[in-house]
C-alpha cells in the first residue's frame, strides 16, 4: 500500500497508522482544548442520578471504566467518555456518545426513566481481538508497519428499552460501535487532553 491514501467512511487516511494518528491529534488538539473548556455548558442537561431505578447500572466495570462512564441526563442515561477523553470520528470534530434512549435526534425528556440495565465488559485477546479489528479495519492499515491489535475491550450496554450498544476499543486508540449494526461510519478515535503521549492500557 506504500504511502497511498485510503478512503474510509468519508475521510482519507494514510496507512502508516502511528504517524497518521499523531499528526491528526496535533492538528485537532486546539479544537479538543476548546471542547473541554465548553463541556460545562453540556452539564445543563445533566441531572442527579439519585432517583434512578434500583436496577439501573450507573458504573462501567473496569477496565473500560477508565475511558467510559454513565452520565444521567434529562434525556436518559448516556455512556460518555470519561473526563479528559474525547471520542470523535477520525478526521472530524464529531463527539461520540451512546444514549440509552438509542436516538441522537429529537430525544424525549424522560430523565432517569430510561437507563442501562446491564453493562458487561469483556477482554478479548489474540485471534478474538484481531477478528473484531478485521471486521471493520481490514485493509485499512499497512500490516507491514502496523500489526492488527491483539487486545481489545468489548463493552455491551443493554438499555431497559431492549436495545444495546456494543463498543470495541483497541490499544491504538481506535474503536467502533455496533449500534445496532457494526459499520465503518461508527469508527471513532480516542483523544486525550494530555496529548498524543497518553496511552490506552489495561
Amino acid at each position: 500500500m506504500g504511502s497511498s491514501l485510503t478512503t474510509f467512511a468519508g475521510w482519507r487516511y494514510a496507512p502508516a497508522a502511528a504517524t497518521g494518528v499523531r499528526l491528526l491529534m496535533k492538528l485537532l488538539l486546539p479544537l479538543f482544548v476548546l471542547w473541554f473548556s465548553l463541556t460545562a455548558t453540556a452539564q445543563d442537561i445533566e441531572i442527579p442520578c439519585g432517583d434512578s431505578p434500583s436496577e439501573a447500572v450507573l458504573v462501567v466495570p473496569e477496565p473500560a471504566g477508565r475511558y467510559l462512564h454513565v452520565v444521567c441526563t434529562i434525556y436518559g442515561h448516556v455512556l460518555n467518555p470519561t473526563e479528559g477523553w474525547f471520542w470523535t470520528t477520525p478526521g472530524a470534530f464529531s463527539p461520540q456518545f451512546y444514549p440509552s434512549q438509542m436516538v441522537r435526534q429529537n430525544p424525549d425528556e424522560i430523565g432517569n426513566d430510561i437507563y442501562f440495565e446491564s453493562i458487561v465488559v469483556n477482554s478479548l485477546d489474540g485471534d478474538a481481538a484481531k477478528e473484531k479489528w478485521d471486521e471493520i479495519f481490514a485493509g485499512m492499515f499497512d500490516e507491514s508497519e502496523d500489526s492488527p491489535p491483539d487486545r481489545a475491550l468489548e463493552i455491551v450496554a443493554n438499555s431497559n428499552m431492549e436495545r444495546a450498544h456494543t463498543i470495541y476499543i483497541f490499544p491504538n486508540k481506535f474503536g467502533y460501535s455496533c449500534s445496532a449494526t457494526c459499520r465503518k461510519e461508527n469508527v471513532f478515535l480516542m483523544i486525550s487532553e494530555k496529548g498524543s503521549g497518553e496511552t490506552i492500557s489495561w
